[in-house]
C-alpha cells in the first residue's frame, strides 16, 4: 500500500522539481546588444534575443526556440538574429558547417533536422509538435545558403549548447564563393551568465577579495 502511495506521489514531485527549476533556468547570454563582424567586403551582424524577445515572436507554448526541456545534460539554446551583406561578392554558407566555441568546447548549429530530432522525444501532443515542426522548418530551410549584394541573407542562427561556466565565445562560419575562395570567419563575442532573468552575481567573495 505504502509502496503505491509512494509511486503516485512521485509524479507529482518531479513535476513540482520541474516548475521550480524551470523559472530558474541557467543560461548565458552574449553580453554585446549587437556583434558586428567585418572582413573584406563582407559585414555580419548579430543581435542575440533574449527568451522575452523570441516570446514576443512565437508565443510561450509551442516555441521551440525556448526552454529545451532535455535534462542530460541541461542545455539552453542560444539564438541569434542574422544579417550578412556583401558589397561585391557572392558567399555561401551551411548551417551544417557553422560551430559556437564555448570555453574549450565546440558544438553545431542547429539546422532543421537536429533542432526537429532534438525535440522529438518532449512533445505533448500532435498538435503541439505539428506546429512546432512547421516553425523549426520555416526558420532553419534551407540549409544551405547565401549572401549577395542585391540578395543579403536575414535568418537564425541557432545553437542548442550544454550549460557550463564560459565567459567567452566564438562563431565560426565557414563560407566559399562561386569562384572557389574559401575561408572561415571568427567572430567572438562574451557571455555573462543569467539564472531565470537576472544576471548572476557572486554568492561569495572569491579569489582576492576572499580574505
Amino acid at each position: 500500500m505504502y509502496f503505491r502511495i509512494f509511486r503516485a506521489i512521485i509524479p507529482v514531485l518531479l513535476f513540482s522539481l520541474a516548475i521550480l527549476t524551470g523559472c530558474r533556468t541557467t543560461t548565458y547570454q552574449p553580453t554585446q546588444d549587437t556583434i558586428e563582424y567585418k572582413i573584406s567586403d563582407i559585414q555580419f551582424r548579430l543581435t542575440p534575443l533574449t527568451r522575452d524577445n523570441l516570446i514576443e515572436l512565437y508565443g510561450k507554448d509551442e516555441n521551440p526556440f525556448i526552454d529545451f526541456p532535455g535534462k542530460l545534460p541541461p542545455r539552453y539554446l542560444l539564438v541569434f538574429d542574422t544579417s550578412i551583406t556583401t558589397e561585391t561578392s557572392e558567399v555561401e554558407f551551411s548551417r551544417e558547417t557553422i560551430t559556437i566555441s564555448i570555453g574549450e568546447s565546440t558544438y553545431k548549429a542547429s539546422n532543421y533536422f537536429t533542432l526537429n530530432s532534438n525535440w522529438n522525444s518532449y512533445y505533448d501532443n500532435d498538435t503541439q509538435a505539428l506546429h512546432m515542426r512547421n516553425r523549426i522548418n520555416k526558420t532553419l530551410k534551407p540549409s544551405e545558403f547565401s549572401a549577395s549584394p542585391d540578395a543579403p541573407f536575414k535568418g537564425f542562427l541557432v545553437f542548442l549548447i550544454p550549460i557550463k561556466d564560459a565567459t567567452k565565445g566564438t562563431i565560426r562560419i565557414p563560407a566559399k564563393t562561386p569562384q572557389g575562395d574559401e575561408g572561415v570567419i571568427e567572430i567572438p563575442f562574451t557571455l555573462e551568465k543569467y539564472i531565470g532573468k537576472d544576471k548572476a552575481i557572486p554568492s561569495e567573495n572569491t579569489g582576492i577579495f576572499a580574505e
